[in-house]
Protein backbone atom coordinates (compact mmCIF):
# COMPACT_ATOMS: atom_id res chain seq x y z
CA UNK A 1 0.00 0.00 0.00
CA UNK A 2 2.82 2.33 0.87
CA UNK A 3 4.51 1.52 -2.42
CA UNK A 4 1.27 2.26 -4.25
CA UNK A 5 0.89 5.59 -2.45
CA UNK A 6 4.54 6.44 -3.06
CA UNK A 7 4.10 5.48 -6.74
CA UNK A 8 0.97 7.66 -7.00
CA UNK A 9 2.75 10.48 -5.24
CA UNK A 10 5.71 10.23 -7.67
CA UNK A 11 3.41 10.07 -10.68
CA UNK A 12 1.51 13.08 -9.38
CA UNK A 13 4.84 14.94 -8.98
CA UNK A 14 5.93 13.96 -12.49
CA UNK A 15 2.56 15.07 -13.87
CA UNK A 16 2.98 18.43 -12.15
CA UNK A 17 6.52 18.81 -13.52
CA UNK A 18 5.43 17.84 -17.04
CA UNK A 19 2.44 20.20 -16.82
CA UNK A 20 4.75 23.01 -15.71
CA UNK A 21 7.16 22.31 -18.58
CA UNK A 22 4.29 22.23 -21.10
CA UNK A 23 2.90 25.47 -19.63
CA UNK A 24 6.31 27.16 -19.90
CA UNK A 25 6.76 25.92 -23.48
CA UNK A 26 3.29 27.19 -24.42
CA UNK A 27 4.05 30.54 -22.79
CA UNK A 28 7.32 30.75 -24.79
CA UNK A 29 5.48 29.89 -28.02
CA UNK A 30 2.79 32.51 -27.33
CA UNK A 31 5.48 35.08 -26.50
CA UNK A 32 7.42 34.28 -29.70
CA UNK A 33 4.25 34.50 -31.82
CA UNK A 34 3.36 37.87 -30.28
CA UNK A 35 6.95 39.07 -30.75
CA UNK A 36 6.97 37.99 -34.43
CA UNK A 37 3.57 39.61 -35.02
CA UNK A 38 4.78 42.89 -33.48
CA UNK A 39 8.00 42.72 -35.51
CA UNK A 40 6.07 42.15 -38.76
CA UNK A 41 3.70 45.02 -37.89
CA UNK A 42 6.65 47.30 -37.08
CA UNK A 43 8.47 46.36 -40.29
CA UNK A 44 5.30 47.06 -42.28
CA UNK A 45 5.01 50.52 -40.67
CA UNK A 46 8.69 51.24 -41.39
CA UNK A 47 8.18 50.19 -45.02
CA UNK A 48 5.07 52.40 -45.29
CA UNK A 49 6.95 55.34 -43.74
CA UNK A 50 9.84 54.78 -46.16
CA UNK A 51 7.46 54.64 -49.12
CA UNK A 52 5.71 57.81 -47.94
CA UNK A 53 9.03 59.60 -47.52
CA UNK A 54 9.87 58.77 -51.16
CA UNK A 55 6.55 60.01 -52.50
CA UNK A 56 4.80 63.32 -52.88
CA UNK A 57 2.11 63.26 -50.19
CA UNK A 58 -0.54 64.81 -52.43
CA UNK A 59 -0.12 63.00 -55.75
CA UNK A 60 1.52 59.71 -54.77
CA UNK A 61 4.18 60.35 -57.44
CA UNK A 62 7.88 59.96 -56.61
CA UNK A 63 9.54 62.98 -55.06
CA UNK A 64 12.72 64.36 -56.65
CA UNK A 65 15.12 62.38 -54.43
CA UNK A 66 13.46 59.04 -55.21
CA UNK A 67 13.06 59.99 -58.88
CA UNK A 68 16.79 60.78 -59.11
CA UNK A 69 17.71 57.47 -57.43
CA UNK A 70 15.54 55.35 -59.75
CA UNK A 71 16.37 57.24 -62.96
CA UNK A 72 20.10 57.10 -62.15
CA UNK A 73 19.81 53.31 -61.91
CA UNK A 74 17.97 53.14 -65.23
CA UNK A 75 20.51 55.41 -66.98
CA UNK A 76 23.37 53.32 -65.64
CA UNK A 77 21.93 50.17 -67.25
CA UNK A 78 20.77 51.67 -70.57
CA UNK A 79 21.90 49.87 -73.69
CA UNK A 80 24.19 51.79 -76.07
CA UNK A 81 21.50 52.20 -78.72
CA UNK A 82 18.67 52.92 -76.27
CA UNK A 83 17.22 56.42 -76.34
CA UNK A 84 15.89 57.96 -73.14
CA UNK A 85 14.08 61.24 -72.63
CA UNK A 86 13.58 63.38 -69.56
CA UNK A 87 10.54 65.64 -69.74
CA UNK A 88 10.08 68.55 -67.33
CA UNK A 89 6.68 70.24 -67.25
CA UNK A 90 6.29 73.49 -65.36
CA UNK A 91 2.81 74.70 -64.52
CA UNK A 92 2.11 78.44 -64.49
CA UNK A 93 0.10 78.41 -61.26
CA UNK A 94 -1.56 75.80 -59.11
CA UNK A 95 -4.77 77.10 -57.62
CA UNK A 96 -5.60 74.23 -55.25
CA UNK A 97 -4.72 70.71 -54.12
CA UNK A 98 -7.51 69.46 -56.37
CA UNK A 99 -5.69 71.02 -59.36
CA UNK A 100 -2.42 69.31 -58.38
CA UNK A 101 -4.14 65.92 -58.10
CA UNK A 102 -5.94 66.44 -61.43
CA UNK A 103 -2.64 67.34 -63.11
CA UNK A 104 -0.90 64.29 -61.64
CA UNK A 105 -3.70 62.08 -62.99
CA UNK A 106 -3.39 63.75 -66.41
CA UNK A 107 0.37 63.14 -66.35
CA UNK A 108 -0.10 59.48 -65.40
CA UNK A 109 -2.67 58.86 -68.14
CA UNK A 110 -0.63 60.70 -70.81
CA UNK A 111 2.45 58.47 -70.57
CA UNK A 112 3.23 54.76 -70.58
CA UNK A 113 2.97 52.73 -67.38
CA UNK A 114 6.71 51.98 -67.56
CA UNK A 115 7.62 55.69 -67.73
CA UNK A 116 8.88 57.08 -64.41
CA UNK A 117 6.85 60.02 -63.13
CA UNK A 118 7.57 62.54 -60.39
CA UNK A 119 6.51 65.78 -58.78
CA UNK A 120 9.93 67.37 -58.40
CA UNK A 121 8.83 70.74 -57.09
CA UNK A 122 5.65 72.64 -56.27
CA UNK A 123 5.02 73.54 -59.93
CA UNK A 124 7.33 71.08 -61.71
CA UNK A 125 6.48 67.55 -62.81
CA UNK A 126 8.95 65.18 -64.48
CA UNK A 127 8.76 62.04 -66.61
CA UNK A 128 11.63 59.81 -67.66
CA UNK A 129 10.85 57.77 -70.77
CA UNK A 130 13.21 54.92 -71.55
CA UNK A 131 13.59 53.08 -74.82
CA UNK A 132 11.72 55.62 -76.95
CA UNK A 133 11.67 55.15 -80.72
CA UNK A 134 12.49 58.72 -81.64
CA UNK A 135 12.28 62.29 -80.41
CA UNK A 136 9.10 62.95 -82.43
CA UNK A 137 7.17 60.35 -80.42
CA UNK A 138 8.22 62.11 -77.20
CA UNK A 139 7.26 65.51 -78.64
CA UNK A 140 3.82 64.10 -79.57
CA UNK A 141 3.30 62.83 -76.01
CA UNK A 142 4.28 66.22 -74.55
CA UNK A 143 2.06 68.06 -77.02
CA UNK A 144 -0.90 65.83 -76.07
CA UNK A 145 -0.14 66.39 -72.38
CA UNK A 146 -0.07 70.16 -72.82
CA UNK A 147 -3.38 70.05 -74.70
CA UNK A 148 -4.91 68.10 -71.81
CA UNK A 149 -3.48 70.62 -69.31
CA UNK A 150 -4.71 73.54 -71.39
CA UNK A 151 -8.23 72.04 -71.43
CA UNK A 152 -8.16 72.52 -67.64
CA UNK A 153 -7.45 76.26 -68.16
CA UNK A 154 -3.89 75.93 -66.91
CA UNK A 155 -0.82 77.28 -68.69
CA UNK A 156 2.33 75.18 -68.94
CA UNK A 157 5.75 74.97 -70.57
CA UNK A 158 7.85 71.85 -71.09
CA UNK A 159 11.48 71.01 -71.66
CA UNK A 160 12.67 67.73 -73.14
CA UNK A 161 16.18 66.32 -72.98
CA UNK A 162 16.80 63.18 -75.00
CA UNK A 163 19.94 61.10 -74.72
CA UNK A 164 21.48 57.94 -76.07
CA UNK A 165 23.10 55.94 -73.36
CA UNK A 166 25.06 55.03 -71.48
CA UNK A 167 27.61 57.82 -71.80
CA UNK A 168 29.89 59.28 -69.15
CA UNK A 169 28.17 62.68 -69.30
CA UNK A 170 24.69 61.16 -69.05
CA UNK A 171 24.22 61.27 -65.30
CA UNK A 172 20.88 62.30 -63.81
CA UNK A 173 22.28 65.74 -62.93
CA UNK A 174 23.48 66.28 -66.53
CA UNK A 175 20.18 65.20 -68.06
CA UNK A 176 18.15 67.24 -65.54
CA UNK A 177 20.27 70.30 -66.34
CA UNK A 178 19.74 69.66 -70.06
CA UNK A 179 15.94 69.42 -69.58
CA UNK A 180 16.00 72.57 -67.41
CA UNK A 181 17.80 74.41 -70.23
CA UNK A 182 15.11 73.26 -72.65
CA UNK A 183 12.49 74.43 -70.15
CA UNK A 184 14.03 77.93 -70.07
CA UNK A 185 13.99 78.02 -73.88
CA UNK A 186 10.29 77.05 -73.83
CA UNK A 187 9.55 79.82 -71.30
CA UNK A 188 11.08 82.36 -73.64
CA UNK A 189 8.79 81.10 -76.43
CA UNK A 190 5.70 81.63 -74.24
CA UNK A 191 2.98 79.58 -72.58
CA UNK A 192 1.90 76.17 -73.87
CA UNK A 193 5.17 75.63 -75.73
CA UNK A 194 7.97 73.11 -75.36
CA UNK A 195 11.60 72.85 -76.42
CA UNK A 196 13.84 69.85 -77.11
CA UNK A 197 17.57 69.60 -76.40
CA UNK A 198 19.64 66.53 -77.26
CA UNK A 199 22.76 65.22 -75.51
Amino acid sequence: MRRFLRYNYCMHGLTLILSSIIFVLLAIIVFLCAFIALRVKRDKKIKQAFELSNRDYLTGLSNKIEFERVVSGVIEHQKHDEIGALVLVEIDSLKSDFTVIALANTLISSFRIADLKSRCDKNVFAVFMRNVFDVDSVAKKVSDLQSAIKSQNIKSVAGICWCKGPQIENTFVDIYYCASTALLTAKEAGNDSFAIVGK
